[in-house]
């Protein structure tokens, strides 16, 4: 499908069953890895997470080998073996000349349907709520300032050796939990992450550093035990997975954030018209 300049990619899809996620080619991250674990097989991890979440879309390119060592931390060897084992699972493709590209997500039986829409107004989870009528709480797990990830700096383009605020909360809409929400910043724009209550956006609006656009992914996936414990959905119940870029009006990365939510407690409308 044709994007124009005007778009916002969502991508939708479904792992129904685990045998079909290998089927795609993406796997799953290891839930037993552990400090122990050979350092390439921690990176082929890291990767498969990253295709999984869409780091890397389908069909586009990685970084070259030089920059995607550097920015995770490892020898180009180490990377290259990485590499290797994901080229032979099919989750990426090498093209002489050209580079190493994230593989088509979808075996033909399943089809992913990637759909484009004009941009939609950028709004909070508190503001949606409010808009449906709903009261908004929210119980934070999580509020520090930490070291980036790999995966983070990537996501936000800034320095591995940045610092980031970290968040981590779950969302109430008239009481009942609706989803869990994972988010960094970089440090400089929330200096002490204790200071948001509610709503992340309107500390960010106070401070002059709301941002005006968004990048986001919507994926159907199970969720990972412990985030489904707190929604109360089983493990073998479908949930949506969205990661989230969201963008100052310079045009820097400002918010990654990537929410799990209980799908039957939350749904996404699109509004279209004719040409």
């Amino acid at each position: 499908m044709k994007n124009d300049n005007r778009s916002t990619l969502l991508s939708f899809g479904l792992f129904g069953q685990q045998k079909k996620a290998t089927l795609i080619g993406v796997g799953l991250v290891h839930a037993s890895m552990t400090d122990d674990t050979p350092l390439y097989l921690q990176v082929e991890a890291r990767l498969r997470q990253g295709l999984a979440i869409g780091t890397w879309p389908a069909d586009q390119a990685l970084p070259p080998e030089r920059q995607l060592a550097e920015e995770i931390g490892v020898s180009r060897r180490t990377l290259r073996k990485a590499l290797e084992r994901l080229e032979e699972a099919g989750a990426l493709v090498r093209k002489r000349g050209s580079g190493t590209y994230a593989a088509s997500l979808t075996a033909p039986e399943d089809p992913l349907v990637r759909l484009s829409q004009a941009p939609q107004t950028l709004t909070s989870f508190t503001e949606e709520m409010h808009a449906r009528g709903m009261s908004v709480t929210t119980k934070w797990l999580v509020r520090e300032t930490t070291a980036v990830t790999p995966d983070e700096a990537f996501a936000l383009a800034i320095s591995p050796r940045d610092r980031v605020a970290r968040l981590k909360r779950i969302r109430y809409a008239n009481k009942l939990p609706v989803c869990i929400e994972h988010t960094v910043l970089p440090a400089e724009f929330v200096p002490d992450p204790h200071k948001i209550h509610d709503s992340l956006y309107a500390y960010l609006d106070a401070t002059n550093a709301r941002p005006v656009r968004a990048l986001q992914h919507i994926t159907a996936l199970f969720m990972p035990a412990e985030e489904a414990e707190v929604l109360m959905l089983s493990t073998k119940e479908p949930a949506l997975f969205t990661r989230r870029v969201t963008y100052h009006a310079n045009g820097h990365a400002i918010e990654f954030t990537r929410g799990y939510y209980h799908a039957s407690r939350y749904e996404i409308v699109v509004e279209t018209g004719g040409r």
